[in-house]
């Protein structure tokens, strides 16, 4: 398989090259800008190419300089970014891509979106399946359903072979800093180095989510690749819900000293308490099932941010950071 991956230097693509490149499968990534370390470990400087996502004429050089079997969509802006790039990375470079998909005029090629459980926003089901309505309570889940809805109108208005994979609560080795796993990670390391006190400040921490880590997700999309069917939507979760304070509790006990959590429960922060999705549609289109426990995924997040304390661990954390892909 010939595969493109937008977004190659961020937390999911970085991991999806890695799971691709084991798999004997031929990539090009691409990221924003130029780059040292990190994401050049996983390609060579021939496999990379580097462009604005929203840049049709970058992508169509792109496309059209290889012969592709699959385009993984990753490329875009998470939530920690204002609405103007928000809305710019996600909604105009999912626009521009598919366009530039459009021109080859190869429609057997497909073309995978990754998508978000953001979509589904403030509903009560339990769990959370691919049929249900969509109801975004932030502008990141609000980005994440126009880009599924370009393209699903792309596949219904010119039969282009695309699917939408939604991840949910994403978490493992590599996810940066400003999400919760990584700002946990950035605290205990800087506790157990004796930069800071041993007390972690928090949150509201009564919600519960569906953790997966960023493995398992990569290995869902190339599965959504292989087995999917073009037009259809799935999700990438655990389909466990586990309580964010329970979360952070595991985090903190793989600590190599002893440190205090303290939870700050603010009015409205909590505006979505329990989301949990199901896997079955993609578990029985593909056998694909999650494969790595919550306390290995924690442990080897953890382990990787340690690391991050060398050099060589501080490059590749730059390498996410400054892509600002996720």
């Amino acid at each position: 398989m010939r595969a493109l991956v937008t977004g190659a230097g961020g937390f999911v693509g970085s991991h999806l090259l890695d799971a691709l490149i084991a798999r004997g499968c031929d990539v090009i990534g691409t990221s924003w800008r130029p780059m040292t370390g990190g994401v050049t470990a996983h390609l060579t400087s021939d496999r990379l190419a580097f462009g604005d996502i929203t840049d049709g004429a970058f992508l169509r050089e792109v496309l059209q300089s290889h012969r592709f079997d699959v385009v993984f969509h990753l490329a875009g802006r998470d939530a920690s970014f204002g609405n103007p790039e928000l809305y710019g990375s996600n909604v105009v470079g999912t626009a521009a891509l598919l366009d530039a998909v459009g021109d080859l005029g190869q429609k057997n090629l497909k073309v995978v979106l990754l998508g978000s459980s953001a979509q589904y926003g403030a509903l009560s089901d339990d769990p959370v399946r691919e049929e249900s309505p969509f109801r975004p309570i932030s502008n990141y889940g609000i980005s994440k359903m126009a880009c599924e809805a370009m393209g699903r109108l792309m596949f219904e208005q010119t039969g282009q072979a695309v699917m939408c994979a939604r991840g949910f609560n994403v978490i493992g080795p590599g996810q940066k800093a400003k999400l919760l796993q990584g700002t946990i990670i950035e605290q205990i390391v800087a506790i157990e180095a004796g930069k800071r006190p041993a007390v972690i400040e928090l949150g509201d921490l009564s919600a519960y989510r569906d953790f997966i880590d960023v493995r398992d997700v990569a290995a869902g999309l190339i599965a959504v690749a292989s087995h999917g069917e073009a037009g259809e939507a799935y999700n990438l979760c655990s389909g466990h819900a586990t309580q964010v304070s329970e979360f952070v509790s595991r985090l903190v006990r793989l600590a190599r000293t002893g440190i205090a959590v303290h939870s700050h429960r603010r009015d409205g922060i909590a505006n979505l308490p329990y989301q949990v999705g199901s896997n079955d549609k993609l578990r029985a289109k593909a056998n694909w099932v999650p494969e790595i426990m919550l306390e290995k995924s924690l442990s080897d997040a953890l382990d990787e941010g340690r690391r991050g304390a060398a050099p060589l661990g501080a490059m590749a954390a730059e390498v996410a950071n400054v892509a600002g892909e996720r």
